[in-house]
C-alpha cells in the first residue's frame, strides 16, 4: 500500500522534526529581508504568517545556540523598530519564547529586547495590547543589568509611574498598574542609574506616600516593599525598625497567601526580598527583632502540608509545583539561618512523610538538607528530627544531590562539597543519639562521592571550606581513620600537614557544629536565573 507524500502546508506546520522545525524561522528571515528592501504588502503578509507558525511551535525551537535561532531573533529585533512591520505578531512570538528559560535569559541579556518593547508602550494602544506587552516586559526585565541611564529609561519610567499613579478602580486598570509596578521594580532593583532616573521623573516624597498607601491597601505586596527599599536607599534614608518590620509583615502575609494559592511568582518575590533583608547589614539587626515569625509560620506550615499531600496523592502533576516547593524551602532556609530566629519544629514532621518523596534534587535537595541541618543546631528540635526524618530518606536525598551536582561543572562541585559537609554534620550530631544514625554516618563516610568531596574540600576548596571539614574531623565522634583509606591514601600526607598547621586554630574557635549559613544562601542557587519575577 502506497503512502501519500506530505503536502507542503503540512510540512510548514511540522515543528517537531529536527529537519523542519526551523523552516518557519528561515522563512521569516527571508521575508524580513524582502520587507527591508521593498516594504511590500506580500513581504508583510509572509512575515505575519511565519511569525504565527513560530509562535505555535514547541519550546525546543527557541533553545539558544543554533544559528537559525540567532538569525531569527536578531532579525526580529531589527524589524520591530519599523512601525510598518507586524509588531504584535512579533510580541506574540516573544510571549511564547520567554517560557524557555535559557531563551528568556538571552532575550534580556544578549538580544536586549526591553528597549525595543519600551517604545511600543503608550496611552494610545488598547488595554488588551498594554497587558500583552507588559506581560512580556515583566519577564524580560527580570534580572536586567543597567550600568548607565540609557535613552529608553526616562520615557519608560515616566509611562510606568503614570499607570502606577492612576486611579485603579477597574480590574483591568489594577492589572496594568500591578504589571507596571513589577517592571519598575525589576529595572530599579540593583540598578542605581534606573533609580536615579525614577527620582528625576517623580516627586520622591509623594511617590513614597503613594507606595505606602498601596502596600497598606494590599496592592502590589512585596513589589511595593522592594521599590520602597530601592527609593529609600537611593535617597540616603536610613532604614528604621518600623519600616523593616512593616516590610516583613507584608512579605509574610504575601508568602502565606502565595503558599495557599500555589503562586510561584509571589513565592519568588517573597524569597528574594526576605533574603535581601536578612543579608543586608543595614536591615538584618531589625529583622532579628521581628517577633511574629513563629506564629505566622505555623499557619503557613499547614498550607505547605496540604501541598505535599496533594502531590503525594498523585492528584496533581509533581512538576507543576516543584518550583513552588523550591521557593518555600529557600524561604525557610533564609529564616532559619538567622541567629535569633525560631523555625517551628512542625516543619520536621513534613520532611519524611511529605517533602522527601516529592523533592527534585536538582532544585530543592540542598535547601532541604540545610533546613534539617539548622534544626539539628538546637537541642529541643534534635528529637523532632530523629522522629521525623529517617536515615534512609536522608541518605537518598544527599546522594541524589551529589549525583546531580557532579554533572554540573564548577557550580556542581561547589554544591557537592557543601552537601557532603552538611550531610556529615547532620549525621555527626545525630549519631550519638540513635544507632541508626551511627550506621548512616558510617555509610556516608564509606560512600566514594562523600569521601571525594571531603578530600577536595580539604585540598582545593579554599580556606573557608577547608575549615568546615576540619571542624568535622575535630568532632569527637568522627572516625578519623576513615580519612586514610582507599582513594584518600594519596592525600594522607597533605591532610596531615593541613591538620598540624590548622588544628590549633580551630581549638579556640566556637565548637558549634553548624556555623551560620546565611552567607551561603545566594551562592547555593546557581539556577536562579531560570526563575522569573512576574
Amino acid at each position: 500500500m502506497e503512502v501519500d507524500s506530505p503536502t507542503p502546508w503540512k510540512e510548514s506546520l511540522e515543528c517537531t522534526s529536527e529537519m523542519g522545525k526551523f523552516t518557519n524561522m528561515k522563512s521569516f528571515v527571508n521575508a524580513a529581508r524582502e520587507f527591508e528592501a521593498t516594504h511590500s504588502e506580500a513581504s508583510i503578509d509572509l512575515m505575519n504568517r511565519s511569525l504565527g507558525l513560530v509562535s505555535s511551535c514547541d519550546l525546543s525551537v527557541f533553545s539558544p545556540g543554533r544559528p537559525e535561532v540567532c538569525a531569527f531573533f536578531s532579525t526580529l529585533w531589527r524589524i520591530m523598530y519599523d512601525d510598518r512591520s507586524p509588531i504584535w505578531s512579533a510580541v506574540a512570538v516573544l510571549a511564547r519564547a520567554i517560557n524557555e528559560p535559557n531563551m528568556r535569559h538571552a532575550l534580556t541579556h544578549t538580544y536586549k529586547f526591553l528597549p525595543v518593547l519600551s517604545r511600543l508602550l503608550s496611552e494610545t494602544i488598547s488595554n488588551e495590547k498594554k497587558l500583552k506587552l507588559l506581560s512580556v516586559m515583566q519577564d524580560i526585565s527580570y534580572g536586567i543589568k543597567i550600568s548607565w541611564q540609557e535613552s529608553y529609561l526616562l520615557p519608560l519610567i515616566k509611562q510606568l509611574t503614570q499607570w502606577i499613579l492612576n486611579p485603579m478602580s477597574e480590574a483591568q486598570h489594577r492589572v496594568i498598574g500591578h504589571k507596571s509596578l513589577t517592571i519598575l521594580v525589576n529595572i530599579c532593583y540593583g540598578n542605581l542609574p534606573a533609580v536615579h532616573a525614577l527620582m528625576q521623573t517623580v516627586n520622591t516624597k509623594e511617590f513614597i506616600v503613594h507606595l505606602i498607601n498601596l502596600k497598606d491597601g494590599g496592592y502590589g505586596g512585596v513589589s511595593v516593599c522592594r521599590l520602597l527599599a530601592c527609593v529609600s536607599s537611593a535617597a540616603s534614608r536610613a532604614p528604621r525598625p518600623a519600616d523593616v518590620h512593616g516590610y516583613i509583615d507584608c512579605t509574610m502575609r504575601i508568602f502565606n497567601k502565595a503558599v495557599a494559592e500555589k503562586d510561584g511568582t509571589q513565592l519568588l518575590h517573597a524569597y528574594i526580598f526576605m533574603n535581601d533583608l536578612c543579608s543586608d547589614d543595614n536591615t538584618k539587626n531589625f529583622v532579628l527583632t521581628y517577633p511574629n515569625f513563629p506564629n505566622l509560620l505555623k499557619d503557613t506550615l499547614q498550607e505547605i502540608e496540604k501541598i505535599c499531600k496533594t502531590v503525594s496523592s498523585g492528584t496533581e502533576h509533581t512538576g507543576s509545583i516543584g518550583s513552588d516547593l523550591n521557593h518555600i524551602l529557600k524561604y525557610l532556609t533564609v529564616l532559619i539561618s538567622l541567629d535569633e530566629s525560631c523555625l517551628p519544629s512542625e516543619i520536621v514532621s513534613l520532611a519524611n512523610e511529605f517533602l522527601a518523596p516529592v523533592l527534585d534534587p536538582c532544585k530543592t535537595g540542598l535547601q532541604w538538607l540545610q533546613v534539617v541541618g539548622a534544626l539539628c543546631e538546637m537541642t529541643e528540635t534534635q528529637e523532632k528530627v530523629l522522629s521525623g526524618v529517617t536515615p534512609e530518606s536522608f541518605e537518598d536525598i544527599l546522594y541524589s544531590v551529589l549525583h546531580y551536582s557532579s554533572q554540573n561543572g564548577i557550580a556542581g562541585i561547589e554544591q557537592s562539597q557543601q552537601a557532603a559537609i552538611l550531610g556529615c554534620r547532620i549525621a555527626l550530631s545525630l549519631a550519638p543519639l540513635a544507632r541508626p544514625w551511627d550506621s548512616a554516618l558510617a555509610r556516608m563516610l564509606a560512600h566514594h562521592q562523600v569521601r571525594k568531596m571531603l578530600c577536595t574540600s580539604l585540598t582545593g576548596g579554599g580556606a573557608a571550606r577547608r575549615r568546615q571539614v576540619l571542624h568535622l574531623i575535630k568532632h569527637h565522634y568522627f572516625p578519623s581513620d576513615q580519612m586514610n583509606q582507599r582513594e584518600l591514601k594519596d592525600e594522607t600526607t597533605v591532610l596531615l600537614i593541613i591538620l598540624d598547621y590548622e588544628a590549633n586554630m580551630i581549638q579556640h574557635e566556637s565548637t558549634n557544629l553548624f556555623p551560620t549559613i546565611s552567607s551561603n544562601v545566594k551562592a547555593q542557587d546557581p539556577g536562579n536565573q531560570d526563575t522569573r519575577c512576574l
